[in-house]
C-alpha cells in the first residue's frame, strides 16, 4: 500500500472508520439478518475527478473595508447623536454633533491668557530697557570720574616731573662747582642731594602708574556694553513668543473643531460600534466605527501546525450555514506572519466525536492559530457580518485527472504500482483480475491520481472491502468543504 500522508490524513481517516463503525453496529442493532456471501471487494470503473490535498479551518465573515470615524476632543459635551449600532450610514451622514458652548469658553480663556502675557511682557521689557539706561548712565559717571582723575594725576607728574628735573641740576651745579675748585662733593652733600632725587623719581613713578591705572580703567567702562541684559531680554521674549504661539495653535484647534462640530461617516456601510452618548462627555479617540456591507471576506484562524502550506493566492472553498449546500469560492489574500491566539487543535474534531478525546489523532491538545484573509470571488446576498464559515484552503489540485479510491493502489517490493484491473468471470463466477501498471501523481484524503495509456472510460478495477462501501461518499457529501477532497 501506499505510504500514508500526514496528521490531517490520520484525522478524517479516524472520522470515516468511527463513522462506517456506527453505521454497522447501527446494523448490528436492528436485528439479525441472514448472512450475504462474502466477497473480496466491489468493482468500479474508473472515472475522472478532481483530486486536491486541503487546509481546513474556522473562520468568520468581515468586511473588506472597515474605518473608524474620529472627531471632537476629550471633554466635550455630546449635543445629539443621530445613529445607532446596526444603522446604515452613506458617506456624509452626520454620525454626531458635539456642543460648541464649551469650546467658546475655551477660545476666550486662551484669548485672555495670550492678552494677559502680552501686558507680562511689556512690563517686563520696560524693566529690560530701564535697567540698561541705568547701566549706561552709570558707566558713563564712571568714566568721567576716571578721566577726572586721570587729569589731575597727569597735572601732578608734571609738577613732579619739574621737580625732580630741578633736583637733578642742583645736584649737577653741586658737581661741578666742586670741581672747579678742584675738590670733590663731599659725601654728606652727594648724599642727601641724591636722596632728594631719588625721593622725586619715586613720586614720578607713582604718578605714571596711577594714571596708567586711571587709563585702563577708562579702557575698561568703554569696552563694557549691555549685552548680558539684552541677550537675557532676547531670550525672554522668544519664550514669550513661543508661548503665545502655542496658545494661538490651541485657539486654532479649537475653532476647527467648532466648524466641524458635526461628525460625518467618511464611508458608506453599518455602523458597528459607537462610543457617544447624547448628553455625556465625550472620551476622546474613535466616535464609531463603520464596517462595508457589499464587500465581505473571510478571516480564519489556521493551526501552526498547517500555517507554513499556505501562501496567498491559494484558492478556497467556503461553506456557511446561511448560504446552505452552496459551496462559495475565494482566494487567500493575506497570511498573518505572528500567530494572534492559542487554542485547542482538536476542538472541532472533538465536537464532531461527541466530545471524546481526539488528541491521538491530532498530536496535541494545544496549538497557536494564525490569521488568513480570503477574498472571496463572488459576493452573496445571504452573508452577514460575523457569520461562522468553514473554508478547505487547497494547497494542490489536479483537475480532471484519473483517479481511484486510496487502498484500490497496490505497491510491489520494487516501489512500482499497480492496480487489480477486473477484465470478467470464468465459468463459476469468480472475477478475473490482472494486474494494471499504474504511475501515482496528487494523493488527496481518499483519492489517488493514477496514469497509465491503458486507462479508459471501461477500465473497471477491484476496490478491497473497506472502500467499497458507500459510506465514504457520503461522509464527503456530508461534510463538504472540511471534508479535503
Amino acid at each position: 500500500m501506499l505510504e500514508k500522508k500526514g496528521k490531517k490524513r490520520w484525522i478524517m481517516i479516524g472520522v470515516a472508520v468511527i463513522v462506517i463503525v456506527a453505521i454497522v453496529i447501527g446494523v448490528a442493532a436492528g436485528g439479525s439478518k441472514k448472512e450475504e456471501p462474502q466477497v473480496a471487494g466491489a468493482i468500479e470503473k474508473i472515472t475522472k475527478r478532481t483530486i486536491a490535498n486541503s487546509i481546513t479551518g474556522n473562520g468568520v465573515i468581515e468586511s473588506a473595508n472597515k474605518q473608524d470615524v474620529m472627531g471632537g476632543s476629550f471633554g466635550l459635551k455630546v449635543a445629539t447623536v443621530n445613529v445607532a449600532v446596526g444603522d446604515v450610514v452613506s458617506e456624509g451622514d452626520i454620525i454626531c454633533v458635539f456642543d460648541t458652548e464649551d469650546i467658546d469658553e475655551r477660545i476666550k480663556d486662551l484669548q485672555e491668557r495670550i492678552a494677559e502675557v502680552e501686558s507680562d511682557r511689556e512690563a517686563q521689557n520696560a524693566d529690560y530697557d530701564e535697567r540698561m539706561t541705568e547701566a549706561s548712565d552709570n558707566r558713563a559717571d564712571q568714566i568721567e570720574i576716571a578721566e577726572n582723575n586721570k587729569e589731575e594725576a597727569e597735572a601732578d607728574l608734571a609738577e613732579a616731573e619739574a621737580e625732580l628735573a630741578i633736583r637733578q641740576q642742583k645736584y649737577d651745579d653741586a658737581v661741578a662747582e666742586a670741581e672747579a675748585l678742584g675738590e670733590s662733593l663731599s659725601y654728606a652733600d652727594e648724599t642727601s642731594l641724591l636722596a632728594q632725587i631719588n625721593s622725586q623719581e619715586m613720586v614720578v613713578d607713582n604718578l605714571k602708574n596711577r594714571i596708567d591705572s586711571y587709563q585702563s580703567q577708562i579702557d575698561n567702562l568703554e569696552d563694557r556694553d549691555n549685552s548680558s541684559i539684552e541677550e537675557n531680554k532676547n531670550n525672554y521674549n522668544e519664550r514669550v513668543d513661543n508661548s503665545i504661539s502655542s496658545l494661538r495653535d490651541q485657539i486654532k484647534s479649537y475653532k476647527e473643531q467648532k466648524e466641524d462640530a458635526s461628525v460625518r461617516a467618511n464611508m458608506s456601510g453599518t455602523i458597528t460600534a459607537l462610543n457617544v452618548v447624547e448628553g455625556a462627555s465625550f472620551s476622546g479617540g474613535v466616535v464609531a466605527t463603520i464596517e462595508g456591507v457589499d464587500h465581505f471576506i473571510v478571516e480564519a484562524q489556521i493551526e501552526e501546525y498547517d500555517i507554513p502550506d499556505i501562501a496567498v493566492g491559494m484558492k478556497v472553498l467556503i461553506k456557511t450555514d446561511a448560504t446552505r449546500d452552496q459551496e462559495l469560492e475565494g482566494v487567500v489574500s493575506y497570511v498573518a506572519p505572528r500567530a494572534t491566539n492559542s487554542g485547542s487543535s482538536s476542538g472541532g474534531l472533538s465536537s464532531l466525536m461527541g466530545g471524546m478525546d481526539t488528541s491521538s489523532f491530532t498530536g496535541g491538545s494545544g496549538s497557536a492559530t494564525y490569521l488568513v484573509k480570503i477574498e472571496l470571488n463572488e459576493q452573496n446576498e445571504r452573508l452577514r457580518l460575523g457569520m461562522n464559515a468553514r473554508t478547505s484552503i487547497i494547497t494542490e489540485e489536479s483537475v480532471d485527472v484519473w483517479s481511484v479510491p486510496y487502498d484500490a493502489v497496490y505497491t510491489r517490493e520494487d516501489g512500482t504500482t499497480y492496480l487489480e484491473q477486473v477484465t470478467g468471470k470464468d465459468e463459476e463466477g469468480n472475477l478475473i483480475t490482472k494486474e494494471l501498471d499504474v504511475e501515482i501523481g496528487l494523493q488527496g484524503t481518499y483519492y489517488v491520481e493514477v496514469s497509465s495509456p491503458l486507462i479508459d472510460e471501461n477500465t473497471e478495477i477491484l476496490i478491497p472491502d473497506a472502500q467499497g462501501n458507500s459510506s465514504i461518499e457520503e461522509l464527503l457529501n456530508m461534510m463538504g468543504a472540511d471534508a479535503g477532497i
